[in-house]
């Protein structure tokens, strides 16, 4: 898609579905989940080299079956969206597995990855990755290498050089990642979509106004809009509804 869509956001209800329906407006179904608790969550060590594309701990991968208690309900999610980092792809692994078992697929997009700003936040090479989880779908990445990170250290040098943030500092690169995952959930043909992301990456997109963007528009539903800005926990799923104009 050529164009930048305004995204509206509305609260997930059956009140809400059927007032769109009614108006003939259509929407899509998006269930927004947080990666479980990392390496890097725990020790807060984020610039360690131990801690590069970090993975889940054993904390983690219990709250993901935690939460796939309640994944096994969504028998109409077409599609499972993830970062292409290990901690989100171990995470939609683990917290959609009914899902994984009846064939849907799992794609990566390396748009809703975490802001690039530590060395938690730079990925393995796809072939690396691809080699511990090979039924993910990893064609939409364009490079086998971490070329986001690497434009950032290119630009502030090694993470021993330069330790500030890199990617947050960026508000015209976030805005346009921003823009360009919502214009590839709007081309997507499926209605109901699970995208499983990061804390970072999902504050800058709904907390989207304070970059200087008007990418969304809450419907002066101000209890959701705050809701919504809020940070999300680990393995923390919230759904919505969005109307692309």
């Amino acid at each position: 898609m050529a164009f930048t869509p305004k995204v509206k956001i509305f609260r997930n209800g059956v009140d809400n579905a059927q007032a769109l329906d009614r108006a003939g407006v259509a929407y899509k179904l998006l269930h927004l989940v947080r990666h479980a608790e990392g390496t890097h969550n725990v020790s807060k060590g984020y610039k360690l080299p131990e801690h590069h594309d970090a993975r889940l701990t054993k904390k983690g991968i219990e709250q993901c079956a935690r939460l796939s208690q309640s994944t096994t309900s969504l028998d109409r999610v077409q599609i499972i969206v993830t970062s292409p980092l290990t901690r989100t792809v171990q995470t939609s692994i683990h917290s959609f597995p009914s899902q994984l078992q009846r064939g849907v697929p799992f794609v990566a997009l390396e748009e809703c990855r975490e802001t690039v700003n530590f060395t938690c936040d730079a990925r393995r090479s796809i072939s690396e990755i691809k080699g511990d989880f090979p039924m993910i779908d990893y064609s939409l990445l364009e490079h086998d290498h971490d070329d986001v990170w690497q434009k950032y250290e290119d630009k502030f040098g090694p993470q021993s050089a330069f330790t500030h943030e890199r990617e947050s500092k960026d508000h015209a690169h976030l805005q346009a990642r921003a823009s360009k995952f919502f214009t590839w959930i709007a081309g997507r043909a499926e209605t109901e979509l699970a995208v499983v992301t990061h804390s970072c990456f999902l504050w800058n997109v709904f907390a989207h106004s304070r970059l200087g963007g008007d990418l969304l528009d809450y419907e002066r539903d101000l209890d959701l809009k705050n809701h919504m800005e809020q940070w999300f926990d680990n393995c923390e799923m919230r759904s919505v509804l969005v109307v692309f104009q």
